[in-house]
């Protein structure tokens, strides 16, 4: 009787266990948790829906990384368009952000600017054009005539001359 009384609990715990292992199954939250445990301890086992994630895995992976680039592309066109950026000028605020660690892009976007107006210019100043000396001292009024109508025709087309 005591073999009966044995084997009786021993049912009864496979049947508890059964049933444990049937609510996991049926449970959406432990599924696939549950069949990926499978799979890990018995690796020769078929499940067709822990088989087919894995198969496809490498490809999904490639497809959310190729999202995430499309999405940052997305996201840097909407903000040049936004702010009126030029590539250089988002390169130059996203370093702004991260290295003076500003949160707020319009924050990073005005400190930079400013940093660029109040950055010195790297153009060369041209040199000192002095008159035709020669010219200059044999015929002055025909000089200051010809310099009076050079000066005028740049005044017309807009450019100055600097002085």
């Amino acid at each position: 009787m005591s073999d009966e009384l044995q084997a009786s609990a021993e049912l009864m715990s496979a049947l508890q266990k059964s049933k444990l292992l049937d609510d996991l199954h049926a449970n959406l939250k432990t599924r696939g948790p549950l069949l990926n445990l499978m799979k890990e301890q018995n690796p020769s086992l078929t499940i067709p829906e822990v088989d087919a994630v894995r198969a496809i895995e490498p490809q999904m992976q490639e497809l959310r990384q190729t999202n995430l680039e499309l999405k940052a592309q997305l996201a840097k066109q909407q903000i040049r368009e936004q702010y009126g950026l030029s590539d250089e000028e988002l390169i130059e605020t996203a370093r702004v952000m991260k290295d003076d660690g500003v949160s707020r892009i319009d924050t990073a976007i005005e400190l930079q600017r400013a940093r660029a107006a109040a950055a010195p210019r790297n153009s060369q100043a041209s040199p000192l054009q002095l008159p035709n000396t020669q010219e200059l001292f044999s015929d002055p009024k025909g000089w200051a005539n010809r310099e009076a109508h050079n000066v005028i025709e740049e005044i017309r087309r807009g450019r100055n001359r600097g002085y």
